[in-house]
């Protein structure tokens, strides 16, 4: 699991992407605390 800020996914997004296609969860918080799932559709 990888847990980035809202301005680095902003930042980083298609990396993101990429990341999570391959498998990797990505969670995007504000202040430490988790909001986002970034998630890939079946």
């Amino acid at each position: 699991m990888r847990q980035v800020t809202i301005h680095e996914a902003k930042t980083h997004l298609s990396k993101l992407i990429r990341e999570a296609l391959a498998g990797e969860e990505i969670i995007i918080a504000k202040n430490r605390t988790p909001l986002v799932r970034l998630d890939v559709l079946p």
